[in-house]
């Protein structure tokens, strides 16, 4: 069975703590913690005010958070990004918008799975604060917190 994309349509907002294993595309309004197991895609017309943790991500709309990948982020010609972001690969068009750190994670070797995603994320705000990760997203040796 072959099962597309979670999509949060244009006309729709939603509040709160977000959480798929798949693919994630936001054409609308997300505020709040997004936890994404695959790739997110914020869209011309999507607006995140969120921290973000995923795979991988591509940003042709806005977003207003940080943001972590395990791969790649990609935030293309137009798009605007304000806050800080982390990951082993960041193309960032020339024409888009960033305001805020870059933080090259440093890359796994391919036979010991995504890079590890550190805990805490720096916020708008600069204040670290803890995010744990969904069981999907967490590395095998590292402990659950509450």
């Amino acid at each position: 069975m072959i099962v597309g994309p979670t999509v949060i349509p244009q006309d729709a907002r939603i509040d709160g703590r977000m959480e798929t294993s798949g693919d994630l595309l936001v054409e609308g309004r997300c505020d709040g913690d997004i936890f994404v197991g695959g790739t997110i895609t914020v869209g011309r017309t999507g607006i995140c005010r969120a921290v973000i943790r995923a795979r991988a991500a591509v940003v042709h709309g806005e977003v207003i958070g940080g943001i972590v990948c395990a791969e790649t982020l990609t935030i293309v010609q137009g798009a605007r990004v304000v806050g800080d972001i982390r990951a082993p690969e960041v193309d960032v068009a020339p024409g888009a918008h960033l305001e805020g750190k870059v933080d090259l994670l440093p890359s796994a070797p391919a036979d010991e799975g995504p890079a590890r995603i550190p805990l805490a994320v720096r916020t708008l705000r600069g204040a670290p604060r803890p995010i744990p990760l969904p069981p999907s997203l967490r590395p095998r040796n590292e402990p659950t917190t509450p």
